[in-house]
Formats: structure tokens, sequence, C-alpha cells
């Protein structure tokens, strides 16, 4: 199995919170629709309401890539420009598979 996992934290500057809501929303429901998805969620940080991690796992890289160049990607991409405090992607993949 090829799959790969992502987690994505994204801290929104405060004033551009609210407006990030349905943003989020559509980038979530965009790529849980995707064939390539194997799950999409967001979470938010419990002592900062700005930061959210979003937790996603891929078939394979294949699906990363066509889900980077998607149409609601790549919006919320531009949405995002000049809004974010901080943005850090990590891909992982698994050492060891269920038995």
């Amino acid at each position: 199995m090829n799959e790969i996992h992502i987690v994505a934290e994204l801290e929104v500057l405060p004033q551009h919170r609210e407006a990030f809501m349905p943003e989020l929303r559509a980038l979530v429901d965009g790529s849980r629709g995707e064939s390539g998805n194997r799950g999409y969620e967001l979470t938010e940080d419990i002592s900062n309401m700005c930061r959210f991690f979003v937790l996603e796992t891929w078939a394979s890289q294949e699906a990363v890539d066509a889900h980077n160049v998607s149409p609601h990607f790549t919006a919320f991409g531009a949405f995002a420009e000049g809004k974010l405090r901080h943005m850090n992607v990590t891909l992982l993949k698994k050492v060891f598979q269920a038995e």
C-alpha cells in the first residue's frame, strides 16, 4: 500500500478566522469528494482557536498531486494568501502495516 498521510498545520491571523470558516468547509468537502482521498479531517487546537490541523490520508502520491491542483485546493490557497501567521505541511508514510 502506498498511502500518503499528511498533517497540515495552519495558524490563521485572528482578524481572518471567521472568514476562514466557510473556506475551510469548502476545502474539506471538496477534498473528501476526491477519488484518491481516504480521509480528511479538520481539527482545531483547544488552546488556540486560530490554529488548525488537517489530517489527510491519500491513496498514493498521484492522488496527492491531483489534490494539489484541484479547484477547491487552489481556490483555498488563493484565499489564504496573506491571512496566515504560520503554515507547515508534513507528508508521512506508515512504517509498519497492520498484520
